[in-house]
């Protein structure tokens, strides 16, 4: 959509039409009350973002950094972009949370900045170096299929034949997605 060089074949839009049905079927059968328009508008408007942030990443291919630079700059931007928001909108926190919080505290503190956050932004900048950005970001629909997985074996959360088939559109998608994606 945006002029870049990859160039999509039909069945790629197949592919991404069973992996959107797959998310889609996971997403709503759990037997829930329906949509949640607050929630659920979030969730869209983080898809979004999301897609915004790697069309902006894209466009500094050629710039020179490596994924640890690309990463620290996008931590810098991202902190002092979300900071005033936090400030103004968000819960005040005592400080005593930050002085007493002790070992627990400041692991988890740690973990969320380093662990969860910027090594996997640098994982995924180097993925989109490897294999590219359409591959990198068709593997996202794998997301909801690791869930249902992880669910079924640390929970013991029953996997019903409609998340079943569901798993199985977003594997076929997946591989239909990779078949369009390759050059021609």
């Amino acid at each position: 959509a945006f002029g870049r060089r990859v160039k999509l074949r039909p069945i790629f839009f197949l592919g991404f039409v069973l992996c959107l049905g797959g998310v889609a079927v996971i997403s709503f059968n759990g037997g829930g009350t329906g949509l949640h328009l607050l929630g659920d508008t979030f969730a869209l408007a983080a898809a979004i973002a999301w897609g915004v942030y790697c069309v902006i990443i894209l466009g500094t291919e050629g710039a020179g950094l490596t994924e640890a630079q690309m990463t620290r700059k996008v931590f810098f931007w991202g902190t002092l972009i979300t900071v005033p928001f936090a400030l103004v909108l968000g819960e005040p926190v005592p400080v005593e949370t930050f002085t007493q919080g002790g070992l627990v505290f400041w692991g988890n503190l740690l973990y969320a900045a380093f662990g969860s956050s910027a090594l996997c932004y640098l994982f995924w900048g180097k993925s989109i170096n490897l294999i590219g950005s359409v591959t990198t970001s068709v593997y996202l629909y794998l997301i909801p299929v690791v869930s249902v997985i992880g669910s079924a074996l640390i929970l013991h959360e029953p996997v019903n034949w409609i998340t079943a088939a569901a798993i199985v559109a977003i594997l076929v998608g997946l591989v239909f997605s990779q078949k369009g994606n390759e050059p021609a």
